[in-house]
C-alpha cells in the first residue's frame, strides 16, 4: 500500500516557516517510517487496511508533527530566524529596484510611448493653434 501524500502536513510546515529542503526531507522520512510500520504490521498478521490505519495512528496527527518540527529553530528558513534582518534586506532591495521600474516600463513599451507622445504633441499644437486663431479673430 502506498504511503500517504501528506500534502496538508507539507502546507502546515511551509506556513510555519520551515525551510523547503527540510520540509521535503521530513515528508520523505515520514513516508519511510509509514512504510516500515505498515510492513511490520502486515508481517504481524494484520490486514492491509488495519496495517495502514495502524501506521497512520503511530505516526501521529499532522498538527502534532508540524508543531514538533516547527519548534526546532534550526529547521526554520533564515527569514523566520532573523526577521529584522529579512525585513531590512527586503526594504533595501525595494529601494534599489524602485528607480529602475519606470525605465524598465518605458523600455518595454517604447512604441506605445512614442505614439502617445506624438498624439499629445499634435493635440497641444492643434489646441494652441485654435486658441491663437480665436485670439486673433477677437482682437
Amino acid at each position: 500500500m502506498p504511503a500517504p501524500e501528506l500534502t496538508r502536513l507539507r502546507a502546515m510546515l511551509l506556513e510555519g516557516g520551515v525551510a523547503p529542503c527540510y520540509v521535503e526531507r521530513t515528508i520523505l522520512e515520514l513516508k519511510e517510517h509509514y512504510t516500515d510500520i505498515e510492513i511490520d504490521a502486515l508481517n504481524g498478521g494484520c490486514s492491509a487496511s488495519a496495517a495502514a490505519a495502524r501506521a497512520r495512528a503511530l505516526l501521529g496527527s499532522d498538527a502534532a508533527i508540524a508543531a514538533a518540527v516547527c519548534a526546532q529553530q534550526d529547521l526554520l528558513c533564515w527569514s523566520r530566524r532573523w526577521p529584522r534582518c529579512a525585513r531590512s534586506l527586503h526594504a533595501l532591495a525595494l529601494c534599489a529596484v524602485l528607480p529602475a521600474v519606470p525605465v524598465i516600463y518605458c523600455a518595454e513599451r517604447g512604441g506605445s510611448i512614442a505614439r502617445w507622445s506624438a498624439s499629445i504633441g499634435l493635440a497641444v499644437l492643434m489646441t494652441g493653434a485654435l486658441l491663437f486663431a480665436m485670439q486673433e479673430v477677437l482682437v
